[in-house]
């Protein structure tokens, strides 16, 4: 769907054009959700990579308390354009608060032979990051295992 502009009369109007540029400028102030979900519009509607439009997707969801909305107002947008895109899920909180279910979305976003320290520890909390290293040679043992015994692995 298009941003619809026309639901704002002209001061309306002004006050989010300014509000978008501080946004770009990394000068967030809080303004209604409204104006939020104009601009992921704006955003997705636009010819920009997704890439592109994936950090400004996330920019917006990091300074969601700042910008006055719930960071959650904005996530699920970030992981269907990930899913959409072919793009790798990124790592924050989903709105059902399940950090498992978060890494494990990440871990299955994409083919990987290695898995980041902080995936490590949202799959497996209490896990020293310092271990990452023999962690990833487990999973790739394990992958090796399972390809040979089944032909399928798990990266």
């Amino acid at each position: 769907m298009n941003p619809d502009f026309t639901v704002l009369d002209g001061d309306r109007l002004l006050f989010y054009r300014r509000w978008r540029s501080d946004f770009y400028r990394q000068e967030f102030r809080a303004a209604d959700i409204g104006y939020a979900n104009l601009l992921i519009s704006e955003i997705l509607c636009s010819d920009l990579p997704p890439m592109t439009k994936m950090q400004r997707l996330i920019m917006l969801h990091n300074n969601a308390g700042e910008l006055g909305f719930d960071p959650a107002d904005t996530c699920m947008t970030v992981f269907d354009l990930a899913v959409t895109s072919d793009l790798r899920i990124p790592l924050m909180e989903y709105p059902d608060g399940d950090a498992f279910g978060t890494a494990l979305a990440e871990v299955l976003s994409s083919p990987m032979a290695y898995l980041p320290s902080d995936t490590i520890c949202m799959l497996f909390p209490g896990f020293p990051e310092d271990l990452g290293d023999v962690f990833n040679a487990a999973l790739q043992s394990t992958d090796q295992v399972l390809t040979s015994e089944t032909g399928r692995g798990i990266l």
